[in-house]
């Protein structure tokens, strides 16, 4: 984001929360994708920030990285990525 603009990273996906929310208020059970043509967009980023600004408004959040190539979600979350295959623990 540009440094002059009004929002803060923070609020810029709160506000896209706040959005998406209100395309259907009743709705309970919500999927999204987050995807693109080119690597280095900004899903990754997308995702976990969207995902926070969830699961602090109270929600539950699940995130699924699908990269099976490269996949960095969990060392974005955790810090590391494990070497084994298949589901990790998540602590």
């Amino acid at each position: 984001m540009e440094d002059d603009s009004p929002l803060s990273g923070a609020e810029a996906f709160r506000a896209l929360r706040t959005s998406l929310f209100l395309l259907d208020p009743k709705g309970e059970d919500r999927s999204f994708l987050v995807t693109s043509t080119l690597a280095g967009e900004g899903k990754t980023f997308a995702t976990v920030n969207y995902a926070i600004s969830l699961a602090r408004q109270g929600l539950r959040t699940l995130v699924i990285d699908c990269d099976l190539r490269r996949p960095v979600l969990e060392e974005v979350i955790w810090g590391e990525r494990k070497k084994s295959a298949g589901r990790g623990r998540l602590p």
